[in-house]
């Protein structure tokens, strides 16, 4: 697929996001009091829902750190291992072959 095509799936998809999410506001535009311990604030629907998301996916970031770090290190060790590996075989490439007979 090409780089333009790409690009142009892309504003296409956040276009429909974002006009999605825009009609979403506007139909749900109520504000809602949500009552803590400290005290209370006063929001819309929308924005209350877009708090929880982004909370949402900071946590999901979060608990996928370590599972990312893990592989990120697997991957820096095959990576080594593969140059070592690579660099025998060419070391013994240009080693002369020696005939038994």
């Amino acid at each position: 697929m090409s780089s333009t095509l790409k690009k142009i799936l892309l504003l296409a998809a956040s276009l429909i996001v974002f006009i999605t999410g825009l009609a979403f506001y506007l139909r749900n535009s109520q504000t809602v009091a949500v009552d803590y311990f400290l005290g209370n604030l006063e929001l819309s629907f929308s924005v209350w829902l877009l708090i929880i998301l982004v909370v949402g996916v900071l946590l999901g970031w979060l608990t996928s750190l370590p599972v990312i770090i893990k592989l990120k290190r697997q991957n820096s060790r095959l990576s080594r291992q593969v140059k070592v590996t690579e660099k025998e075989v060419n070391n013994l490439r240009v080693l002369p072959v020696k005939d038994s007979h």
